[in-house]
């Protein structure tokens, strides 16, 4: 039996919250392929720049999980809907 009210919507992580999440953590994961370009931009070296990229990128996945944004619940959400292709044929 399916619930609904403000227990509901308290429990899940709103699409916009998982969406921007991801799209910083690719858009700096992304930035990686230009380091060449980008690393001297900000007065640093390639090295340098990759790890500040993986320093934001820890970051914002910490932050967001103290705040109960994980990867778990996408995760959970494509398995079930790779059960419910599987039922279906």
């Amino acid at each position: 039996m399916t619930t609904f009210g403000l227990g509901q919507i308290m429990s899940t992580t709103p699409t916009i919250v998982r969406r921007l999440r991801a799209a910083i953590i690719y858009m700096i994961a992304g930035s990686l392929a230009f380091v060449t370009i980008l690393a001297p931009k900000f007065g640093l070296s390639a090295e340098d720049y990759a790890q500040w990229c993986g320093f934001i990128i820890l970051g914002v996945k910490g932050v967001s999980m103290l705040f109960g944004v994980s990867d778990d619940e996408v995760v959970s959400e494509a398995r079930a809907k790779i059960r419910e292709i599987n039922d279906k044929s």
